[in-house]
């Protein structure tokens, strides 16, 4: 007493310090989750079950200090046996969320007691109590309910006065007589011991409290040790509550008389003071009624579906969930499109129990009537007596007759020597006849070779009917023959088989191969070669027939399976390629491919274990409540790895069983295997296609690791694939096991099991939509043998550019696109890989005009342009929000084509008041979708369900990107890479379908760097709904971490958040993107001294005779490979020569000359030449005149221009001695310098002087 009175002064002391150490364990690390934000209504609504109706709800639980006293919890990966409910407390429900470490669960409400409690713990009284009240109307006559009481108070103050009390009152009519008046029936199993501290603990007193002190220490069967708040491992494991103690497995049951009302008191306190919380977890919709299940089906059990006129009876089961001391009358209405006493004989519309009974059958018996209907049907309905509305339905369908049929037409025909299969359908079991020419006379697919034609009868019995169909089978003679051979082929596994049928005519056929399963394509069952691949032993039948004569001919090739030949698994790590690039090739051999075993054990068992857990998981393969489940698990390489087994044969599986409760066999218990790529498990779908290991059988469980069972067919698993195990059974009608067996479970980040249970229906079909899933894996350990160890020899072909063409490991240098294979041999099989590694071809360069000669008689130059085909990448951008604004049409890329739903990894995850989530993003993924660098204007993610209301905000909804060098997430922190803002803070509600997310800041990408993309928000404590889901694709590294916290007052999600757990399933993206602007390019020719600008896409090239005559350009984008084009220019030496420029007088002709090594000669203009195409034309122009000469060489193609002036003389006359005046009766003489060969002056003299003896003008 003095010990806990100093606590509490203590406690109240560091309350203020410990507030924050008490808010900080809602994040999402705390798997236990609660909240206040549902109505008090809705709460009650929460706990009941069928056969229940509630009303009148009234509440007196206080609100203290540290929050609300009561509220939701959800529990279904914390370490209670519940799932979710109402939790009721004496403090706050916020210190029942662990782990259980050293802060203590303890809220001082100052609130009073409950004068009921106090009558039950009576001398001590109580305090803090929390009281929730409501009225029920049960449709049976029994009401249970499933809790759990947890303290603070164990076990230090087991037998002292602080007895901490749950009380569970119930007043109204009882049917035994009398009524109940606030009847505690929270009583210890039966006993009539109230459940307290005192009275359910560990069994042995606290300290040095005396034993007299306690109500009982005989119960310890129903507590669970919690821990101290100091013990590992429950003060860091998230999924442990804080309470160092709780009970499991208790209930409540009491008799009631059905659609009376009933008013229930649920009530906890602390005892003698305020302080270490207690609460009580009341499981929701465990508040129930005994009730009256109803099924229907045939007599014959699961084979014919449907009644039969006259043949087979139907029947309606009714099932009681519990057996009654008295007799039970359950009424019901009969409805549907069958008559009562047309189609069927009458039914009563009651049904009785006698005492004890839990099941009852109606018969229907469909008359035969003749008349031709479609199916009909009788319907039942069970009626809620308090209310008179229907609450379940049934319906027996039937048909008109059995519809025997033996699969074929009436007629058919086939060669002499050849064969006709039968698929008779319609019946159960199957007789033939005449036995001649069949292989069987029993089931439904008999093969028919008789030597002559004959009918063929099928007959069954259905219930009260015999009944017959018939096929003529017409044999004609063959006008072809066919031949399979050879008999039987050896193959190894995973060998691929040429089934070739040889046929004689070369006619038109028609081909049947069967079965389809082991053919190596479904799509090739009507090819005339198909090529098969069993995974055993099979032998393959073809049915060919001739379209002339109409006959069928059958023969068989047996593949027999010898040997597996090893699979292997070939992989780059680059997926964009330049030229001359080196590219690391790792290539693995993996010895087994998943299926049944081929070759069984060839070396020693050893068992190996995954999962070491202590802790309790929900989903379960024993589901003994239920008289059928369904169970499926999967588990990825790494954790097989991580238990040891990197491939091998499996041929024993043992489950770790927590707590066994069940007290009967599990039937027809089966076991089976698979693998697959799909990354979790999902609620649309179970995983088919699996192998059947363990036949079934009635089996029994008990606790820990001794559930082993061996497996009839051992299951390879090849090391690479996700592993599949399913586990299902099927009990007869109301003989369930009786009770849940759970298994110590492992928490993972995707959903990893998926269960289903159920009554009155076979558990290995079981439907998807009843199932539950769960992201936990069992501890399980496997029976594993290795395979043997073999030596293989391969070689690469082609081994042009590989580094080491010996080694599994290698480098190839490629300079243009390359597929190589890879060929192993272990010395009995044999097989291939091959991997293509493409070069980057979107672009390329090229030298306009081709290669050409270039003539020259000296030097000479020729104008060069290098162009640029295709799509090159753009400049590389920096990283970060840079304000780069589009240059180009934008267009959406998605990364991630996966089909799984997600809840955990969902960037909207309502559930929860805060999130933060980080993604990863490789480069090499962006490259593969044919990005390069450039600016992220908007993200999008595809909510596939959306689970939160219509009108449900995310507030201070925020997206950050950042580029980084990780290549993956690290396991248990945030990257501390530097994030930029780039959406919100804003306010967001989500739709079904594509919510597109325009950025504030566009974020620009370098095209190298991987990409961080973190989301967060920030929700007001209680403010919540639940999460949208989301599609997602497994990745093979850490590519999500995740955390949240739950009803948080004082975190911000954006800020808060430090504790996150990774997952591989990462949401799909759409991103939209704009290429980079075009940056810089560059262009380099060789040789630089014989160009004009080596730097240019144009430059002149300079050629002579003594020069190089091969150019080079290299042309590089900005963030790409650099491309080559190359031309060669040689040169031929072409000399001529032409006339030299001359001058004519006016009306003279000239004659021109061209010469050399042309051949040809083409002159222009050609009006004023005497010849055109000569070598020496003679020039007669009126004006000055340019001639041209093309001069050419026919042999070699070499061409030359050149060109002549003729122009014209006018001589110039310069007078000598002109005296300009003549004297009267004088002369005087007149002289020119000399300029020509002849003279004529006006007065007609033709010297070159004259006398001059008149006055005038001479010329």
């Amino acid at each position: 007493m003095d010990q806990k009175n100093n606590l509490t002064g203590y406690f109240s002391l560091l309350k203020a310090a410990l507030f924050f150490l008490v808010i900080v364990p809602l994040s999402s690390l705390a798997q236990l989750r609660v909240t206040d934000t549902l109505s008090n209504q809705q709460l009650a609504q929460k706990l009941v079950g069928s056969g229940v109706t509630i009303s009148n709800v009234t509440v007196n639980c206080p609100t203290g200090p540290d929050g609300a006293s009561h509220g939701f919890f959800e529990a279904s990966n914390a370490n209670l046996n519940l799932s979710d409910g109402l939790l009721m407390t004496s403090g706050a429900i916020s210190n029942a969320v662990g782990p259980n470490d050293a802060t203590l669960g303890s809220t001082d409400n100052g609130a009073p007691g409950d004068p009921q409690l106090d009558a039950i713990v009576t001398p001590q009284t109580t305090n803090d109590a929390c009281v929730f009240e409501f009225d029920i109307e049960p449709l049976g006559d029994t009401l249970q309910f499933n809790y759990s009481l947890g303290s603070e108070e164990y076990p230090e103050f087991v037998c002292s006065d602080f007895n901490d009390v749950f009380g569970f009152f119930i007043s109204g009519p009882n049917p035994n007589g009398g009524t109940y008046n606030q009847k505690n029936i929270a009583t210890i199993p039966n006993t009539s011991i109230p459940v307290a501290i005192n009275s359910v603990n560990n069994g042995s007193p606290g300290g040095s409290n005396p034993p007299s002190s306690c109500i009982s220490l005989n119960y310890s069967q129903y507590y669970v040790d919690n821990g101290t708040g100091n013990t590992a491992p429950q003060n860091t494991d998230s999924t442990a509550v804080r309470y160092d103690g709780f009970t499991d497995g208790l209930f409540v049951k009491e008799n009631v008389v059905p659609c009376k009302t009933y008013h229930l008191k649920l009530a906890v306190a602390d005892v003698s003071d305020n302080i270490y919380d207690t609460g009580v977890f009341l499981e929701a919709e465990s508040i129930v009624s005994t009730d009256v299940n109803l099924s229907s089906g045939t007599v014959s059990g699961n084979l014919l579906n449907n009644a039969i006129e006259g043949c087979l009876d139907g029947f309606f089961r009714f099932t009681l969930d519990n057996p009654l001391p008295d007799t039970n009358v359950v009424s019901f209405n009969i409805g549907g499109t069958a008559t009562e006493g047309t189609d069927y004989a009458s039914i009563p519309d009651s049904i009785v129990f006698p005492p004890g009974d839990t099941v009852q059958e109606i018969t229907i018996d469909a008359f035969s009537d003749g008349i031709t209907e479609p199916i009909e049907d009788v319907a039942l309905f069970l009626i809620n007596e308090c209310n008179n509305q229907p609450y379940d339905t049934a319906n027996v369908f039937i048909q008109d007759s059995v519809g025997l049929s033996t699969g074929l037409p009436d007629t058919v025909t086939i060669c002499r020597g050849g064969a006709v299969q039968f698929d008779a359908s319609g019946g159960v079991f199957y007789n033939w006849s005449p036995s001649q020419g069949l292989s069987s006379t029993t089931g439904s697919t008999p093969v028919a070779s008789p030597d002559s034609s004959m009918t063929y009868v099928v007959s069954t019995e259905v219930g009260f009917c015999f009944v017959r169909d018939s096929t003529f089978v017409k044999v004609v003679e063959a006008d072809f023959s066919l031949d399979l051979q050879p008999d039987t082929v050896t193959a190894c596994f995973n060998e691929p088989v040429q089934l070739s049928p040889i046929l004689q005519p070369s006619y038109d056929y028609d081909f049947q191969w069967s079965p389809v399963g082991g053919l190596q394509d479904s799509n090739m069952v009507n090819d005339s070669l198909p090529v098969a691949e069993p995974d055993s032993t099979t032998s393959f039948t073809v049915q060919v027939t001739s379209d002339s004569s109409n006959c069928t001919l059958i023969d068989t090739q047996t593949v027999e399976i010898s040997g597996q030949a090893p699979l292997i698994d070939i992989q780059a790590d680059k997926n964009n390629v330049c030229p001359g690039d080196s590219v690391a090739i790792d290539a693995n051999i993996l010895p087994l491919s998943c299926g049944p075993t081929v070759s069984g054990c060839q070396t020693q068992p050893k068992i190996q274990q995954h999962g070491s857990s202590s802790s309790q998981g929900n989903g379960t393969p024993f589901n003994g409540d239920d008289e059928d489940g369904r169970y499926q698990i999967l588990l990825t390489p790494s954790q097989l790895n991580n238990a040891g087994i990197s491939t091998g044969t499996i041929v024993q599986l043992f489950f770790d069983v927590n707590t066994q409760n069940s007290t009967g066999q599990y039937e027809n218990f089966t076991i089976k295997m698979g693998c697959t790529n799909q990354d979790d498990l999902s609620q649309s779908s179970w995983m088919n296609n699996l192998t059947t290991v363990f036949t079934p059988k009635s089996v029994t469980t008990n606790a820990g690791f001794t559930n082993q069972f061996s497996l009839d067919t051992p299951y390879d698993w090849d090391g690479t694939s996700n592993l599949v195990i399913e586990v299902c059974y099927d009990n007869p009608n109301g003989s369930a096991p009786g009770g849940v067996d759970f298994l110590n479970s492992n928490n993972v980040g995707y959903n990893a099991t998926l269960v289903a249970s159920s009554n009155a229906t076979s558990g290995c079909s079981l439907p998807v939509n009843a199932a539950q899933t769960y992201q936990e894996i069992p501890n399980l350990r496997f029976r594993v043998c290795e395979p043997p160890t073999k030596n293989y020899t391969y070689n690469w072909t082609p081994t042009t550019g590989l580094t080491k063409p010996d080694s599994l490991e290698t480098e190839a240098i490629i300079d243009s696109s390359i597929t190589y294979e890879l060929f192993v041999d272990d010395g009995q099989c044999t097989n291939t890989g091959n991997i293509t590694l493409n070069i980057d071809t979107s672009y390329d360069v090229q030298i306009d005009p081709g290669d050409t000669v270039l003539c020259t008689d000296g030097a000479d130059s020729l104008k060069l342009n290098a162009t640029v085909t295709g799509n090159p990448p753009s400049q590389a951008l920096e990283c970060g929000a840079n304000g780069t604004t589009c240059s180009t049409q934008p267009t959406t890329t998605q990364i991630g084509q996966g089909t799984t739903q997600v809840t955990s990894e969902t960037p909207y995850k309502g559930f929860w008041d805060d999130n933060r989530v980080q993604y990863l993003i490789r480069a090499s993924e962006l490259q593969a979708q044919g990005l390069s660098s450039g600016t992220i204007t908007e993200i999008a993610w595809n909510v596939v369900v959306k689970n939160s209301l219509s009108t449900f905000t995310y507030e201070d909804f925020t997206i950050k990107m950042g580029c980084t060098s990780l290549n993956a997430l690290p396991t248990n922190q945030f990257a501390s890479t530097s994030l930029t803002n780039v959406y919100g803070p804003t306010n967001y509600i989500t739709t079904t379908g594509v919510n597109t997310h325009s950025l504030n800041n566009s974020y620009d990408w370098d095209g190298t760097s991987n990409l961080i993309i973190e989301v967060c928000f920030n929700l007001p404590a209680g403010q919540l709904d639940d999460n949208d889901e989301v599609l997602a694709t497994n990745t093979s590294f850490n590519s999500v971490l995740y955390d949240q916290a739950f009803n948080s007052t004082n975190l911000n999600g954006c800020t808060d958040l430090t504790n996150p757990i990774s997952s591989t399933s990462r949401p799909n993206f759409q991103f939209t993107f704009c290429k980079a602007p075009e940056g810089e390019e560059s262009f380099q020719w060789m040789p630089a001294n014989q160009v004009s600008n080596d730097t240019i896409a144009n430059p002149w090239a300079y050629v002579d005779l003594t020069s190089n005559s091969e150019f080079v350009v290299a042309y590089t984008p900005p963030n790409g490979c650099t491309k080559y084009d190359t031309i060669n220019i040689p040169t031929q030496e072409f000399n001529n020569t032409i006339s030299d420029d001359t001058s004519i007088c006016t009306s003279d002709n000239v004659q021109l000359s061209a010469s050399g090594e042309a051949n040809t000669f083409t002159w222009l203009p050609d009006a004023t030449l005497s010849c055109t195409n000569c070598p020496n034309p003679v020039a007669n122009p009126d004006t000055v005149t340019t001639y041209k000469v093309l001069l050419q060489d026919t042999s070699n193609g070499c061409e030359q221009l050149k060109s002549v002036t003729v122009s014209f003389q006018t001589p110039q006359i310069t007078f000598i001695n002109s005296p300009g005046l003549l004297c009267p009766n004088g002369s005087d003489s007149l002289f020119v310098e000399d300029a020509g060969a002849s003279y004529l002056w006006s007065n007609q003299d033709s010297g070159s002087g004259i006398e001059i003896t008149q006055p005038g003008t001479y010329s």
